[in-house]
């Protein structure tokens, strides 16, 4: 089941994989998967995430919707190096890591497409090389 405690993804349910889950009380858990390739921000919200790259070797396309870390909207984070354009995994749920005038803070993740995700004030800005995922950026 979604969120409980695994040792591996043999110990979840089929469409979800063994996760590490940064600053949780258990960890890892089961989370749902979800394909790179198309999708940056999942059905509740989640970022779709790369796996360590150092883990079991599986899909390079197979990521899991991160249930997400601790560190709060507005916070600044530290960008994976193995993980290139994707979210810190301190980041809380839903929210990314991005570089803007030379600091890293989470964001909210949005699609360009409808922008939804967003407050009035910000602005959904895509992500370079996305496709249509982007992050709630305040607007000037």
């Amino acid at each position: 089941m979604m969120g409980e405690s695994c040792v591996d993804t043999a110990d979840c349910e089929v469409g979800l994989s063994c996760f590490e889950h940064e600053g949780a009380e258990t960890s890892p858990v089961c989370m749902p998967d979800c394909d790179l390739a198309t999708t940056r921000l999942c059905a509740g919200g989640e970022v779709c995430t790369p796996p360590d790259p150092s883990g079991p070797a599986r899909d390079p396309n197979l990521g899991v919707c991160y249930l997400g870390g601790t560190t709060e909207v507005g916070g600044d984070c530290t960008p994976d190096p193995d993980r290139p354009g994707v979210a810190s995994l301190t980041c809380v749920r839903g929210a990314i890591c991005v570089e803007v005038s030379d600091a890293f803070n989470c964001y909210r993740a949005c699609d360009t497409a409808d922008g939804s995700a967003c407050d009035a004030s910000e602005t959904c800005t895509a992500l370079e090389a996305m496709g249509t995922n982007g992050f709630c950026l305040p607007t000037p």
